[in-house]
């Protein structure tokens, strides 16, 4: 092969379009969040339990992230049948007012910062006001499973806390 051909072959290379590398394209890659389902820490005698179903994605561009949160919150009571309430029957068993009505209640949040690399993982810090939080980030294929360390400013009730999420694309 001529010299003029070898030149023309590695022209012809470099002016190709640029192959966008992980996290470092102007397009976004978008995970979804395995959903959630945290108890609100409610004693087992309660008069009331609630649920948070947390669902979501997290969305990188370049060295930028954005955590999109959705959680809805189911709070129940417990409506215990009348000779617990009037005592005449003792139990353990902590009754709601027989008006107390169940609620659902729903908040979105969207957090935004930035990724790194930091000993091998991808590391996430995001924040939204005075809720923050660290995502800490092993890549397994197509799944990013993470730990979080939120301060109590995402999930801060008392009841369960995520220790680790997972994200899938």
């Amino acid at each position: 092969m001529s010299r003029i051909a070898c030149l023309a072959l590695v022209l012809a290379a470099c002016s190709s379009a640029p192959r966008p590398i992980a996290n470092s394209s102007s397009v976004p890659t978008r995970y979804a969040l395995e959903p959630l389902r945290l108890h609100g820490g409610e004693g087992m005698h309660s008069m009331s339990q609630s649920w948070t179903t947390v669902s979501g994605s997290l969305e990188m561009r370049a060295k930028q992230a954005t955590l999109h949160l959705a959680m809805t919150t189911e709070h129940s009571f417990v409506h215990c049948p009348k000779q617990w309430q009037d005592g005449s029957v003792t139990t353990m068993q902590a009754c709601a007012p027989p008006d107390a009505k169940d609620t659902t209640s729903t908040a979105s949040l969207a957090l935004t910062g930035e990724t790194r690399r930091e000993n091998g993982q991808l590391v996430i810090s995001v924040r939204e006001d005075d809720r923050a939080a660290t995502l800490a980030c092993d890549e397994h294929g197509r799944t990013l499973a993470c730990t979080i360390d939120d301060d109590y400013t995402l999930f801060g009730r008392v009841g369960d806390r995520p220790e680790k999420i997972t994200f899938h694309l």
